[in-house]
């Protein structure tokens, strides 16, 4: 899927059972993306601003070149996931399982974490750093 927008979408209940999708320069505006399946998807160059993740099984998925801004991750299952070249800017990690992701030259403002699982991550400050926006 390429240059996709999605503006103030909601989804509920996706469960897409086709593994190994892309998201190419895909924007995701003001959307909720709630209780879906969508493992091991890749996500590249893509734009995420005032939209949320609730309940989402995003295991094994990657996020490379992404922009997150206004963003909520909430009760969501990231294990194992990689966010390559990622920027955050008032984003949030609320309840994840965030296990065995690892984060790569990611720079983030404003980003927090509240109750997650971090078992075995992998974000040290040669992988994340912050930015001024």
């Amino acid at each position: 899927m390429k240059n996709e927008r999605f503006i103030r979408t909601k989804v509920v209940s996706l469960v897409d059972e086709d593994e190994n999708k892309t998201f190419n320069e895909c924007s995701f505006i003001s959307s909720e993306i709630k209780s879906s399946m969508l493992k091991n998807h890749t996500f590249d160059n893509c734009h995420f601003l005032m939209s949320d993740f609730i309940g989402c099984d995003l295991t094994k998925s990657k996020f490379i070149d992404c922009y997150f801004e206004n963003l909520d991750f909430r009760l969501c299952d990231l294990v194992m996931c990689e966010f390559t070249n990622c920027k955050f800017v008032n984003s949030e990690f609320t309840l994840c399982d965030l296990d065995e992701s690892e984060f790569f030259h990611c720079k983030a403002k404003n980003l927090s974490w509240e109750k997650c699982s971090m078992i075995d991550m992998d974000m040290d400050e040669n992988h994340f750093s912050t930015i001024d926006v």
